[in-house]
């Protein structure tokens, strides 16, 4: 989807924003559909408009599931939470494909992935979503400013006011790849989620980093649609398609905070771990959970998450399973216990939010989640393992096994 919440965060991303509202304006005079310039007023609305959909457009190119699509309901109501105004965004989807700068397609159900060529000329006007897509003239405009879709967050950061603390999503079909977002009522509890995030983002959003604007996070909660819902399967913190979190681990190396390097803390078999506690097995810290004499630790690893993810024991005995449940017993009753790997990333993920808070609140210490490991200035490392530990130990039970590296 394109959320419309983007705005131009350095001189050359201010400076491409005016460069195409002028040539907006100048094109609707030049076809006569305008006649004198723009009031002040007007202008700035035109170009938040302009800025929100560069942002969106950038980074949905980077998408190749939707063709470098993004898309956006027709419904004008929806606008209220975005930096765009339904009229200047009506004008930009008509203008910018006539100039050559955005492919348009009306008439298609919303989804990040593409589905072909499904015209729903039947669906009520105000769900129609319209299918937008930047053209090779509009991503070499943005080119002779520095700016493309792998250097977007450098140039455009997300306005915290219009992002969504928390996002739910209902349950995936065998089939599905992807799901539909649930409305949720709002609780205390979703009041306390929301509130969370928001802290952590306005902390964040006081620090520099070495990959452009401050990341501005979201936690992500699964199975909504579940009877009696409790807001305990999945709950990680995600951003947008072009953060850190969806960089490749060489890809993260460098990143800097403050201008300081950074180390990544990452809790060495982690669902392994949380079994332990939550099954009042001890185990020895320190010990690398996945290795097992006689078998290749990445299949060991493998197998863990297929089990822990289907939420029980495969009928089918592979040798690796078979030393797994040999080593592991309690694999056997994950399906008696309700446990699976949405549940056990809720847990995580909970783990992770206290984390980011304590670090905040007692130590005044910037921390990067990455699900379940984070990432810290190198001076901050003692404190942020500490910290660490402490909290999955008063959740789960045991001390966690940390590996911690300079990036």
């Amino acid at each position: 989807m394109a959320p419309l919440v983007m705005l131009p965060f350095s001189d050359e991303a201010h400076t491409a924003v005016d460069a195409l509202l002028d040539q907006t304006v100048s094109f609707q005079r030049e076809q006569g559909r305008r006649k004198r310039g723009l009031k002040a007023g007007v202008a700035l609305s035109l170009k938040a408009t302009i800025a929100a959909l560069i942002g969106d457009l950038l980074e949905a190119t980077l998408n190749t599931e939707s063709n470098g699509y993004c898309w956006r309901l027709g419904d004008r109501t929806k606008f209220k939470v975005t930096l765009a105004t339904s009229r200047h965004y009506e004008t930009l989807k008509k203008e910018w494909p006539l100039m050559g700068l955005m492919d348009v397609v009306d008439g298609f159900r919303g989804s990040d992935d593409w589905d072909g060529e499904i015209y729903h000329p039947n669906t009520p006007n105000k769900r129609w979503a319209t299918r937008l897509r930047a053209t090779s003239v509009l991503l070499s405009k943005l080119e002779d400013f520095g700016i493309s879709p792998a250097t977007l967050s450098l140039h455009f950061r997300t306005e915290q006011k219009k992002s969504q603390p928390i996002s739910l999503r209902a349950t995936k079909a065998r089939d599905q790849t992807k799901t539909k977002n649930i409305q949720y009522a709002k609780t205390p509890l979703t009041d306390a989620l929301e509130s969370d995030v928001r802290e952590i983002n306005e902390f964040l959003s006081e620090w520099e980093y070495s990959f452009g604007a401050p990341p501005v996070l979201y936690r992500l909660f699964n199975n909504g649609d579940t009877e009696d819902y409790q807001w305990d399967m999945g709950g990680r913190f995600y951003g947008s398609d072009s953060t850190y979190i969806n960089w490749k681990s060489e890809n993260r190396k460098g990143i800097q905070i403050g201008g300081e390097a950074t180390a990544e803390i990452d809790i060495k078999a982690c669902q392994l771990t949380m079994l332990h506690g939550l099954f009042g097995v001890d185990y020895d810290v320190g010990v690398d959970l996945y290795e097992i004499d006689g078998f290749d630790r990445d299949e060991v690893k493998r197998t863990v998450h297929i089990i822990v993810g289907n939420g029980r024991v495969s009928g089918r005995r592979n040798p690796v399973q078979i030393k797994l449940l040999e080593q592991y017993p309690f694999l056997n009753d994950l399906e008696a216990r309700g446990l699976n790997s949405l549940r056990l990333q809720a847990m995580d993920s909970n783990i992770m939010n206290q984390t980011l808070l304590t670090l905040k609140r007692q130590h005044n210490i910037p921390a990067l989640p990455i699900h379940d490991c984070l990432i810290v200035r190198a001076r901050d490392i003692g404190t942020a393992e500490e910290v660490f530990s402490e909290v999955f130990d008063e959740h789960i039970g045991v001390k966690p096994t940390l590996e911690t590296e300079l990036q």
